[in-house]
């Protein structure tokens, strides 16, 4: 493994687009009122760190790299910027963790649903339910999957959904974390360390 550049002090949330490595952090620790924040990049492979914006009284939340905008959620707010620079747009409240975005839409998973927050137009519509505790969430190739926690009556699901909205499809019942890569879907099974990988093309 090769180190591309320490981590900041206070970074909560990274994201790698094919050029550059994303950071968001804030300068508070602990416990508290919400602090100043900020977001650093630097270039690959190798790159110094740099500030690309800072963020006013905030907890940052999570990072998404889409359409020439770095998206990015905090004191349940949400934030563009512009990778390349610029100040940082204040674009309405959040719902919940910010996972992916799609044209014009920004995905967010909370503990009882999966919506869509469109940053053309304003609003949030409801995608899914995601009928049990979340464990992670992702977009691929036109599909949303997420994982779900397993309770006393039910085990831990992995769902399906078309990102534009509809019906739920449970694809396999195992405790894991979805993930993309290449051409498929990647599904990590089991507890560490005897767990598998399943693909889904």
């Amino acid at each position: 493994a090769t180190c591309v550049t320490p981590s900041p002090v206070g970074a909560t949330g990274r994201v790698v687009s094919s050029s550059h490595i994303y950071f968001l952090g804030h300068e508070q620790q602990g416990e508290g009122p919400p602090s100043d924040g900020w977001i650093q990049y630097a270039t690959l492979p190798n790159g110094s760190l740099s500030t690309l914006v800072e963020l006013p009284q905030m907890h940052p939340g999570a990072l998404v790299i889409h359409d020439g905008f770095v998206w990015s959620t905090g004191g349940g707010r949400i934030w563009r910027v512009p990778s390349t620079g610029g100040p940082a747009e204040e674009l309405g409240d959040a719902s919940g963790v910010l996972f992916a975005a799609s044209g014009s839409r920004l995905y967010f998973w909370n503990d009882s649903e999966i919506s869509a927050y469109d940053s053309l137009a304003g609003g949030f519509e409801t995608i899914a339910s995601v009928g049990g505790s979340l464990m992670d969430a992702r977009l691929f190739d036109g599909w949303i999957y997420w994982s779900t926690h397993p309770t006393t009556t039910e085990p831990s699901l992995l769902r399906r959904v078309p990102e534009a909205g509809g019906t739920p499809t449970v694809l396999i019942e195992s405790v894991g974390h979805p993930f993309a890569a290449g051409a498929a879907v990647f599904y990590s099974v089991g507890v560490y360390p005897e767990s598998s990988v399943l693909r889904f093309d």
